[in-house]
Order: C-alpha cells, then sequence, then structure tokens
C-alpha cells in the first residue's frame, strides 16, 4: 500500500513540475525586472529578457542594453507591467 502512496505522489510532483516549467516557458520574450536582495548583489535592480528556462527555478535573463546574460533564480524576477496612459 505505502509503495502504492509513494507512486502517486511522484505522479503528482512531476506533473507539478510539468505545468510550472510550461509557465515558465511562457516568459520567454518577456521583459522582467531583476531585482535581487542587497546580500545577494550590490548593484541595483535591473531590466532584460528572458532568453531561456534553466530549471524549475532558474532563467537565462538577457540585460537590456549591454545583452549580457545572467542566470536568475526565479524569486528574484518582478513581471513588467503596462500602465494605462491618462
Amino acid at each position: 500500500m505505502k509503495d502504492k502512496q509513494q507512486e502517486i505522489k511522484l505522479g503528482y510532483e512531476k506533473s507539478e513540475n510539468i505545468r510550472r516549467m510550461d509557465l515558465h516557458k511562457e516568459m520567454l520574450g518577456k521583459p522582467v525586472w531583476v531585482v535581487r536582495p542587497p546580500h545577494k548583489t550590490t548593484g541595483l535592480p535591473w531590466k532584460g529578457t528572458v532568453t531561456r528556462v534553466v530549471d524549475a527555478e532558474t532563467f537565462l535573463v538577457k540585460r537590456f542594453g549591454n545583452g549580457i546574460e545572467e542566470e536568475v533564480d526565479m524569486y528574484d524576477i518582478r513581471s513588467v507591467k503596462k500602465r494605462a496612459r491618462v
């Protein structure tokens, strides 16, 4: 019985990872803000474009301007939203 429950749990985890990766792939080519906490960087937040999904928690982001790609943790990314012009 325990083996069957473990199989079901692994199936759910795999399904969740696939769903998460599909959501991450929707970010490809989209502009984002990279906002790292102070203990991770000395620089200011910067804007870039998502170029690749490395794994479930890591993206490659190309900086606007100089074109350098960096690996960025998903928790350090904020989406860029367009504001309505009044």
